[in-house]
């Protein structure tokens, strides 16, 4: 992830990711799981940009990665998708909006 002019952006498992406004603090991501040849990779990426946390969860075998903002679980998300979150903290998914659940 980098932040400039106030936008955080990356690529993270394949997701484009923005975050305006992040805040401050630090950026930076944290890996923890497993990657096998048999069963494909297993884990968390842990995305820090500014006050804004997202969990990217892996499950071998499965195409969707499920993700969390701030804490708050939000669905799916796959290779390929876009996800922005605004300073308001709304979040979308392909310029759809999404809700907690």
């Amino acid at each position: 992830m980098s932040n400039l002019n106030g936008t955080a952006t990356g690529t993270v498992w394949g997701v484009s990711i923005l975050v305006n406004e992040p805040g401050g603090g630090k950026m930076g991501s944290k890996w923890e799981g497993t990657v096998s040849s048999i069963s494909g990779m297993s884990g968390k990426e842990t995305i820090t940009a500014g006050t804004v946390t997202i969990e990217l969860l892996k499950q071998p075998s499965i195409e969707i990665i499920t993700f969390r903002v701030n804490g708050k679980d939000y669905g799916g998300i796959e290779v390929g998708d876009s996800l922005t979150i605004d300073a308001d903290r709304t979040v979308t998914v392909n310029g759809e909006p999404r809700e907690a659940t």
